[in-house]
């Protein structure tokens, strides 16, 4: 697929339009620190301790073979480090860019979901119920649950797919850290009529009350679109 993370966006936000269903994951940083093992506490404070079972969970999830999972991984201007472990990773994987719904393509992506009459299920930790958005249902997790993976994993996962079962043609938002790379490909194999996009926290601004991500602000992030191809 061609263009750049921008144009990416504008492609998946016309499978939408379509009812065309695929899933999109997105592994960046902190997955790679989970993927090789490290402790790792991230900015929204959830911790990974080393040979937590979330890592083989994790791993096994980005490696499920589903024609309409897209990998969106960092460019090589975001990190040469990052672009080249994923791409070792899935070489033949469907790929995207990690910044897909962020920096540039945020505006566009937030602006499509208000208009989107459809409307949209999410699952997230965010107390709140925005009003500028059509959502269906909310499916709150807790926002700690990476740090309870290895004794709430089956419980919480159950419970999830009590939830999903219910829903059909029906365009599903997660922002659930590390969580919705995992869930995602599992549940596109138990539901494949839905859409399933991990959005991480592009949507924390309304749904959390607050961000600690820059492209939300006009900044020099908001004007940036990554290119694999850019030198």
């Amino acid at each position: 697929m061609n263009g750049d993370s921008f144009a990416h966006c504008s492609y998946f936000i016309n499978k939408i339009k379509n009812a065309e269903h695929f899933g999109l994951i997105r592994p960046a940083d902190g997955e790679l620190q989970i993927l090789q093992n490290n402790t790792l506490t991230n900015i929204d404070n959830w911790t990974f301790k080393s040979n937590g079972i979330l890592r083989n969970h994790l791993f096994n999830a980005i490696n499920t073979d589903l024609d309409e999972l897209y990998v969106g991984v960092p460019c090589p201007h975001c990190s040469v480090e990052n672009y080249m472990f994923y791409k070792e990773i899935f070489p033949s994987t469907k790929k995207t860019y990690a910044t897909v719904f962020i920096n540039k393509s945020w505006k566009q992506f937030v602006e499509f979901l208000k208009s989107y009459e459809k409307g949209f299920c999410i699952v997230t930790s965010g107390k709140e119920n925005p009003i500028q958005f059509n959502v269906l249902s909310k499916y709150e997790i807790d926002p700690y649950l990476v740090d309870m993976w290895d004794t709430k994993h089956n419980e919480a996962t159950q419970k999830l797919i009590e939830y999903v079962s219910t829903k059909n043609n029906t365009l599903i938002l997660f922002s659930a850290g590390p969580l919705s790379k995992i869930w995602i490909p599992f549940l596109m194999n138990l539901y494949p009529n839905n859409t399933y996009l991990d959005v991480g926290s592009c949507l924390d601004l309304f749904f959390k009350g607050s961000t600690n991500r820059h492209y939300t602000y006009d900044d020099e992030y908001s004007k940036v679109a990554c290119n694999f191809n850019s030198s």
